[in-house]
This record gives structure tokens, C-alpha cells and sequence, in this order.
């Protein structure tokens, strides 16, 4: 048996397979982590309230909000001008 993770190693463990596969059921990440259901349980829930996946029923899904919020960070550094434009509009 290997040294146990600390949370933020589980975390990143986590975030990583869903990058990969997109869902995770919570016995697979039992698995993968070497760890309880109820300390996969407390990662993911952990994970969720930071808006990276959103829990589901025996796992959870990569968090769709997650992927708009990065594009839109992404255009804003772009195309900042534009973004001025539309904050600062009277009709706002």
C-alpha cells in the first residue's frame, strides 16, 4: 500500500480523470485513490462548491459551467476593447 494522498493530491487526482474521461463514478475513484467512499465523497463535494463538477448519483460529471466560464475569461483577454464597450453601454 502506498502513502495516503493529502486532500489537494486527491483533488488534483480528480480533476484530472474527469478532464480525461468526463464522469467518475465514486467506486473508480475509491480505486484510483486508494481511499474510503466517504473521503471521495467529502473531495468531490469540496470539488462542486468550487463550481469544478457537479455530483451525481455514485459519481460525478465535469462541470459544464466550468468549460463557458473559461471561454469567456478567454475572449475577454482577447478581445478587452470589446468588453469595455458592452460594461460601459447606457442601456446596461
Amino acid at each position: 500500500m502506498s502513502k495516503p494522498l493529502i486532500p489537494a493530491q486527491r483533488r488534483e487526482r480528480i480533476q484530472e480523470y474527469l478532464a480525461i474521461h468526463q464522469i467518475a463514478r465514486s467506486v473508480d475513484l475509491c480505486d484510483l485513490l486508494e481511499t474510503s467512499e466517504a473521503t471521495v465523497r467529502r473531495d468531490l463535494e469540496w470539488l462542486e462548491q468550487k463550481g469544478i463538477l457537479e455530483r451525481t448519483h455514485g459519481g460525478a460529471i465535469l462541470s459544464q459551467r466550468m468549460i463557458f466560464e473559461q471561454e469567456y475569461q478567454q475572449r475577454a483577454q482577447h478581445h478587452p476593447e470589446e468588453k469595455n464597450v458592452l460594461v460601459n453601454s447606457p442601456l446596461l
